[in-house]
């Protein structure tokens, strides 16, 4: 079940980062819409300076949503969205003031349908309970604009009329905009249930192939070194204190690799598998310090991400496998993961292939740290491990 407190932004990472650009097309879109029709309408304006100061709160709005967008500052913040809003619906006041005196019909005229547009584009990175409860209080705030207002009441048209077509851009993109992160929200909670039985449905098929791949694996390492050693024994038919040695011998290695097998978690075995598909020159499971497991306790989604972050970094062209490693430690009740990485090319992390997983990671993992000096690149982050 998808939780109704979180964005599409925060159930599809990587559909929320592939957003951005549109969101940006947007915010230029609003800004000029904006701007054009305050300058058709430029005869209704009684006081230009309120006007201007509308315009500067709906640029200053975009800034924020562009700002806030940024998979830098994934998820997007409930601080950042009220700022936006208010800025936004203030925009939408001053300029309905600025033609408090001029035949302005429908009054505030590219008000309401600004900050309609500026929630539906808000959708996809707040829960659909902030984009509704913001659509209902501009709506509001766009209806009351409409009572108040001098225009509206011109001769022969009925108040009710004025509200209506005042309010229905935004009504109009507010609501449509949470339908479809609703939608959408529902789709990946189908289909996130409907992986969950397959692959629950293949842990099962696939758990008794684990079972007979590790009984081969011991009855391999019996084969080649415990095998040969009894039959060296029978052959001479003696057992000298050479023999003696040979067993102690054979005993502890087995013991030390046994042991070594059960202290690896399912991270070693990611690491060697990932270094080990490359050229053989990128690091093994020997650069984990996990020294509790604490690996154990991410979840699946969690593992998922770190598999493909690792993934991302042993194949970036500029990768330097001296330079990596991976230290998890125990605070309390959580666990702090600090991954170091060198990296010889002079792009900017955000702009490189890795700003993609970055932003899942952010969304993920919620607390995560990023530093890039170059040429290291520093991720620091935690989770819940109980």
């Amino acid at each position: 079940m998808v939780s109704t407190n979180k964005s599409y932004q925060q159930l599809d990472p990587v559909g929320g980062y592939s957003t951005r650009p549109i969101t940006l097309v947007y915010c230029l879109a609003i800004a000029v819409y904006a701007g054009v029709q305050s300058y058709i309408g430029r005869d209704a304006v009684e006081v230009p300076v309120l006007e201007w100061a509308a315009l500067a709160a709906i640029l200053l709005a975009m800034a924020g949503v562009a700002f806030w967008s940024s998979s830098l500052r994934a998820p997007f913040p409930l601080g950042g969205f009220i700022v936006i809003m208010v800025l936004s619906m203030s925009g939408m006041i001053l300029d309905a003031a600025a033609t408090w005196r001029g035949p302005s019909i429908p009054p505030g005229e590219w008000g309401p349908t600004v900050v309609g547009f500026t929630i539906l584009q808000l959708a996809p990175y707040r829960p659909t309970r902030d984009i509704v409860i913001s659509t209902v209080l501009g709506a509001l705030e766009a209806g009351f604009i409409a009572v108040l207002h001098p225009a509206s009441n011109l001769p022969g048209e009925p108040w009710l009329v004025n509200i209506v077509t005042s309010t229905l851009p935004l009504i109009a993109f507010g609501f449509g905009g949470a339908a479809h992160a609703a939608s959408l929200g529902k789709a990946l909670g189908r289909m996130r249930s409907a992986s969950e039985l397959a692959s629950r449905a293949a842990s099962l098929e696939l758990r008794d192939r684990v079972v007979a791949a590790v009984m081969h694996d011991r009855v391999s390492i019996l084969n080649h070194t415990v095998v040969p050693f009894f039959t060296d024994v029978l052959l001479s038919n003696r057992v000298t204190q050479d023999v003696r040695e040979g067993a102690r011998e054979i005993s502890s290695s087995i013991r030390s690799i046994m042991v070594a097998e059960a202290d690896r978690s399912w991270l070693d075995t990611v690491v060697d598998q990932i270094g080990g598909a490359q050229d053989g020159s990128l690091p093994g499971s020997e650069v984990v310090q996990d020294d509790d497991r604490l690996a154990v306790g991410m979840n699946t989604e969690q593992r998922i991400v770190i598999r493909a972050l690792l993934v991302a970094l042993f194949e970036h062209p500029g990768f330097d496998a001296d330079g990596f490693g991976i230290m998890l430690e125990r605070h309390g009740t959580r666990c702090h993961v600090l991954l170091t990485a060198k990296l010889d090319h002079d792009e900017s992390i955000p702009r490189s292939g890795l700003a993609a997983y970055l932003a899942v990671l952010r969304i993920v993992f919620g607390d995560l740290l990023v530093t890039f000096q170059s040429p290291t690149l520093t991720l620091r982050f935690s989770y819940e491990h109980k």
